[in-house]
């Protein structure tokens, strides 16, 4: 039997299927601006991935910004709950998964059945998240993914003070102003980013072993800037770290088995 889960984030929607245990396909898509569009894009090209059609799947379980919006799902569950699961099933060992994603950014604490037993939420204004960097890419006339690029490592960041990411833009475009070096303003970026997540992790204290799903998990830069604030080594999950809440929505929906 094939199950699903279906992630509706404010920047991304992810798609997986499961079976027997496994991931078969996934998807991932920008999120357009109806959520019930980009949940069935996605679930479509996951299922042309895998030659199925939506009659093969058993059972759906949705979560994310629009969870409720998603069609052909059969329940819907929080993301801190899916995320916690896929984490678990990805890493057993994770105590405390850092989860930052389009707009949110959370620290989650997990015990060893994967149950959330305590968490941390950002209360900035998309301090730390996808949508963060989205709009320091844009400023510089990058790609978000340009920021993890080898040529973009320095020795000698710019400071990026301000936790509002209006504020921090105006600071951003005064360095590229300034005549300061494009690595040095990307690397001070990632280092921005790694500190208003630190910060997080600081409130909830850490407790290894410690991992990071979310689009900013797919940044090694940033990832490495706060393994160096924490003073932990973060641990990969070892699947794409953007679809874990699907791979846990979709674990969810298995246990729905009849």
């Amino acid at each position: 039997m094939v199950f699903a889960g279906c992630d509706v984030g404010t920047l991304a929607t992810k798609a997986v299927l499961v079976k027997n245990g496994e991931v078969i396909a996934y998807s991932i898509i920008p999120t357009e601006a109806r959520a019930e569009q980009s949940a069935k894009n996605a679930m479509s090209q996951a299922l042309s991935k895998a030659g199925l059609s939506t009659d093969d799947v058993e059972y759906c379980v949705a979560c994310g910004w629009g969870a409720g919006r998603v069609p052909f799902a059969n329940e819907t569950m929080s993301e801190m709950r899916c995320g916690a699961a896929g984490a678990h099933w990805l890493l057993p060992s994770a105590r405390t998964v850092i989860d930052a994603g389009g707009l949110i950014t959370r620290v989650v604490h997990i015990d060893e059945e994967g149950r959330v037993i305590d968490y941390v939420v950002n209360d900035k204004c998309a301090s730390g998240s996808g949508r963060f960097l989205e709009i320091m890419a844009e400023a510089l006339e990058l790609k978000p993914d340009d920021f993890d690029s080898p040529s973009f490592r320095s020795a000698n960041p710019v400071n990026i003070t301000s936790q509002c990411s209006v504020f921090a833009e105006s600071e951003v475009i005064t360095y590229v102003n300034e005549g300061a070096e494009l690595a040095d303003i990307v690397s001070g970026i990632n280092k921005s980013i790694a500190l208003r997540v630190s910060t997080l992790v600081g409130r909830l204290g850490v407790v290894e072993d410690v991992t990071m799903i979310g689009g900013i998990a797919k940044n090694q830069a940033v990832v490495e800037r706060l393994e160096e604030q924490i003073g932990v080594r973060i641990k990969k999950v070892g699947q794409e770290p953007q679809i874990v809440q699907a791979i846990g929505a979709a674990l969810i929906a298995q246990t729905k088995e009849k």
